[in-house]
């Protein structure tokens, strides 16, 4: 294979899935396709019988770049019969679905089954004197853990020695008056002959090598830069956490509790749809995963990534995320508040994490490539956000298994207009990317992950009035925060790596180590802010001098005694212990702590987020609405009195931002913003001569006149079909199709119309995307709103013809067209809606 290609600008790249029969050379068109588009970074998932074909064909293509394939299949896909060979102590550990196994002779082996798909708890009122529960297979049950709730706390008990083996009864007494739960934990047995769908717990030295052999037959290793393994598949909270012996037989000596019982109390909080939190357990899996499993997958290829959900808590805060790429799921980020917050809290931890042990990288897989289910202006938005979170690469699916691959190479890649419009597509997503990462991040707000709580609903409402407030933020966990080789102290400020912090935030944190608190008192010393919310910590780590929790609070706070609902304490350098047990107060003590001292942009309007990058002479500035309403008079103070530009993201020009007051020492910028749209600027720190690639419009007041076009007597063309009609929703006529629709028409421009200083047409409301020609002249393309066009030069005296295409996603198509209609969306709204207009400014 010939050598990698040079790193680009271009972040985005390919998680592809492969059937388990598929022709590759019929997927030339579409690698073809991406590499116009200059993709260079590919997940590939193969099938054990296609990894050697795929290999033949990536040589004999010499397709350029860096290729990653799936472990996943190949190890769950192992040969059971060279098990016996290992030569491990602790025999491998399997892990199962219990509704696979019937009564079958035994091989032998005997494993704990941790999460079914329905956990096997037994649920009793408080009524209840004698629990009498007949229980299936009971040779198979390993403990039975029954917990009661006494003052907010499980009180578990394992009654196992109460089951009777022969026919499964269990009867015992029990003291009435609080609620019961009966946890069943079964042993499995793996049956050699009954040919069973199973996964493997990889930690047998034999089974990986073995492995490695067989991939070695299958697949030329040269063609790849790596491998990756599905995380999920091994680690996750309704499938698995191992119960291998690398955790369980240190358990009870480092935690001094049962594994069994706090087995038992995950299985019921999972069940109940809680948050599950356990230290202990968590520190032993981070150190099975950074210690053992990531060192082990290398046998099979040296360089190894995982994939796993964001929300999956085994991959977010140890050594194996710095080799993580996590996937968004796009329906639930779009859809539900709960996960969007969640996705962002764990984003934020692990660009965090990241940055304290020298990785930039972070990588998310996040929707489908060809547009099939959101449109662009849906993805754009989600895109914005999750790019001003630190993502830096970005995987889009192309599921060839679920996709027709056939209909998109003959129908959609050959059309240069489609090309056109995903290129569109990256460069939107690069610009927005190249803006966010270039330059210095000016001084922000520091939130402090509350890891070692089992509540944290006061962090989660911390976040949200941030995510609602102008003011940018980064979430820390307690590891990196107290490590003061990358986080350290000065003047009013706190250093992590590069960036710095005004405020720290703590909220809702009762359980904190001792080094973070004092860290903390120090930084309120040397001028720094520090805002405790909810409540203020009450305990710290076991292992820690407690005498000195309430000694270090009271210098940087007040003592419990004298704490109010709004309390604050400065020290003699200025720095603030500040107390508000009123979360939603949040934004108002930020902006009362002398806000124009530490924020070059700001404005007080709420749901507008700011993002600002200083480049030395200048800033750039992302604005964005996070609502989905228009706000009017967003007004912006920059402590700056040069120029100001909008920067297009379109043609990457600079437009002069007319309504701009400038004062002795700072500017004010005053914008409208529609829902959810983001606004770029570039703010000069003072007037520089010789700007280029500036688009000047006079800044004077505009005399603006709109102009309507009258939204009937349409000339309509869907599939060579014609009509004349007016504008409106085309899915009614053809639901199932996948055409864009053009829209034609005749207007006619009077002279004194052209004398005017621009004209612009505003198509105002359409779905998906569109493109438009003035007088066969193409004025521009558009994927998301504002869908405005300037047109001032194609225009001319007299009759002009108008044509606007407008495409949309491919889901109607699939809808109607496959048998997996349950995994696309519902037939969508489709075509120019209008009104549309003429605006022309003198």
């Amino acid at each position: 294979m010939s050598p990698h290609p040079i790193e680009s600008k271009n972040i985005v790249g390919i998680n592809l899935n492969f059937p388990q029969s598929i022709d590759f050379d019929a997927c030339e068109p579409l690698f073809s396709f991406f590499n116009l588009l200059n993709i260079q970074h590919y997940f590939i998932k193969l099938r054990p019988n296609t990894f050697k074909s795929f290999s033949e064909f990536i040589k004999s293509n010499g397709l350029q770049a860096y290729l990653y394939y799936a472990h996943t299949p190949l190890l769950n896909n192992i040969i059971l019969k060279d098990l016996y060979k290992s030569q491990q102590i602790f025999q491998p550990q399997f892990f199962c679905r219990k509704n696979y196994f019937k009564q079958h002779h035994s091989w032998g082996f005997p494993i704990f089954h941790f999460v079914d798909d329905e956990p096997e708890i037994y649920s009793f009122s408080d009524d209840t004197s004698i629990i009498s529960q007949k229980l299936a297979q009971p040779q198979d049950i390993a403990a039975l853990i029954l917990f009661r709730v006494e003052e907010g706390k499980f009180n578990a008990k394992n009654i196992i020695q109460e089951l009777d083996k022969k026919d499964g009864q269990i009867k015992i007494k029990i003291k009435p008056g609080f609620k019961y739960n009966l946890v069943v934990i079964r042993k499995l047995f793996l049956y050699f002959n009954n040919g069973l769908q199973y996964k493997i717990n990889i930690h047998d030295d034999f089974i990986l090598k073995t492995q490695a052999e067989i991939i070695g037959e299958q697949i030329d290793l040269s063609v790849f830069d790596g491998a990756f393994l599905e995380g999920d598949d091994f680690f996750s909270l309704n499938g698995f956490i191992t119960s291998g012996p690398e955790i369980t037989r240190n358990y009870k000596r480092i935690s001094k509790r049962q594994y069994k019982h706090d087995l038992a109390h995950f299985w019921l909080s999972f069940s109940n749809d809680h948050q599950t939190k356990n230290i202990k357990v968590s520190r032993m899996i981070n150190t099975y995963i950074d210690g053992i499993l990531m060192p082990k997958l290398n046998y099979i290829h040296k360089n190894t990534r995982i994939k796993a959900s964001i929300n999956n808590p085994y991959f977010i805060n140890n050594l194996a995320a710095l080799k993580t790429t996590f996937n968004v799921d796009a329906d639930q980020f779009i859809f539900h508040e709960d996960y969007r917050l969640q996705t962002i809290i764990n984003l934020k931890r692990n660009l965090s994490y990241k940055n304290a042990h020298g990785e930039k990288q972070l990588s998310i897989i996040f929707g489908e490539f060809f547009n099939i289910k959101h449109n662009f202006s849906i993805k754009k938005n989600c895109l914005t956000q999750l790019l001003s979170c630190g993502v830096n690469r970005v995987f889009f699916n192309h599921d060839t298994s679920f996709i027709d691959t056939q209909f998109i190479t003959e129908n959609i890649l050959p059309d240069p207009q489609y090309t056109n419009v995903y290129r569109m597509w990256i460069t939107y997503i690069n610009r927005i990317s190249s803006n966010l990462r270039d330059g210095k991040s000016t001084p922000k707000i520091l939130l402090l992950y509350p890891g070692l709580d089992q509540n944290i609903r006061a962090f989660n409402n911390a976040v949200t009035e941030l995510e609602q407030s102008a003011f940018e933020y980064d979430i820390m966990d307690f590891q990196s925060f107290i490590n003061d080789t990358v986080c350290t102290l000065g003047e009013k400020l706190i250093t992590f790596i590069d960036k710095s912090y005004h405020t720290i935030i703590l909220a809702g944190i009762s359980k904190i180590p001792l080094k973070a608190l004092k860290k903390i008192k120090k930084f309120t010393e040397l001028g720094g802010i520090a805002l405790a919310l909810d409540h203020l910590p009450c305990t710290i780590e076991e292992q820690e001098d407690q005498s000195k929790l309430d000694e270090i609070l009271n210098k940087t706070w007040v003592s419990d005694s004298q704490l109010k609902a709004t309390s604050c304490k400065t020290s003699p350098t200025g720095g603030k212990g500040l107390f508000q047990q009123d979360y939603t107060k949040l934004s108002q003590i930020i902006e009362e702590q002398e806000i124009d001292k530490k924020y070059p942009v700001y404005t007080s309007h709420k749901h507008i987020k700011i993002y600002v990058r200083d480049l030395g002479n200048m800033l750039t500035v992302l604005v964005s609405n996070t609502s989905d309403t228009l706000q009017e008079n967003v007004i912006l103070t920059s402590k700056t009195t040069g120029s100001v530009y909008s920067i297009s993201l379109y043609d990457g020009l600079l437009y002069t931002v007319d309504s701009v007051e400038t004062h002795e020492k700072s500017s004010c910028i005053t914008l409208a913003l529609e829902g959810k749209e983001s606004y770029l600027l570039r703010i000069n720190k003072q007037n520089l001569p010789g700007q280029e690639n500036i688009k000047t419009i006079n800044p004077a007041s505009l005399n603006i006149e709109n102009v309507p076009v009258p939204s009937d007597d349409w000339t309509i063309i869907i599939n060579d079909q014609q009509e004349t009609g007016p504008l409106g929703d085309k899915s009614k006529q053809i639901p199932y199709g996948w055409h864009p629709v053009f829209y034609k028409k005749n207007i006619f421009i009077e002279r004194e119309k052209l004398q005017k200083t621009a004209v612009f047409l505003e198509l105002t409301d359409l779905n998906d995307w569109c493109t438009v020609y003035i007088n066969d002249k193409k004025a521009g393309s558009r994927l998301f709103p504002p869908w405005t066009f300037e047109i001032t030069n194609l225009l001319k005296v007299g009759e002009n013809k108008i044509e606007i295409e407008v495409g949309h996603r491919l889901s109607n198509y699939m809808a109607g067209y496959t048998d997996i209609t349950q995994e696309i969306a519902p037939v969508e709204s489709y075509g120019l809606f209008g009104p549309v207009s003429l605006r022309i400014e003198n």
